[in-house]
């Protein structure tokens, strides 16, 4: 990768850039999970255009990404640390969805990271 394919963070130091809906950077702002989809990644892209379940929803009824559906997911740079927490919150999420359909207790999990505090300045505000 080039260096224009990277953004610096305070926290993490140079991460790879990828972007992601405004709602996944609300998730990660808040904790509360809104779904994950990613694109289909091409070869050696570890981290594909993702977005929300509001978002997926918007896509499908338009059929394609356009300007009317990219202004409303937001898309928002930001950093492979980030990508990676948001994806994780999701997929704890789904994991308890998964447990409690099953019938089985499930204890919350809240995962952390040291960018919690200012993620969006250091990356959302970030020039490619």
């Amino acid at each position: 990768m080039d260096d224009s394919q990277y953004v610096g963070c305070g926290i993490h130091g140079r991460r790879v850039a990828t972007y992601v809906c405004q709602h996944i950077v609300q998730t990660l702002r808040d904790g509360q999970p809104r779904g994950f989809w990613p694109a289909e990644a091409e070869a050696g892209e570890l981290y594909p255009d993702s977005w929300c379940t509001e978002c997926e929803a918007v896509l499908n009824e338009a059929g394609e990404w356009n300007d009317e559906t990219e202004a409303k997911a937001g898309v928002t740079l930001t950093r492979s640390a980030c990508y990676e927490r948001a994806k994780a919150l999701n997929e704890v999420a789904q994991a308890r969805i998964f447990h409690h359909e099953e019938g089985r207790h499930s204890v919350e999990t809240r995962i952390k990271s040291g960018c919690e505090t200012d993620f969006v300045g250091s990356c959302a505000d970030a020039k490619l």
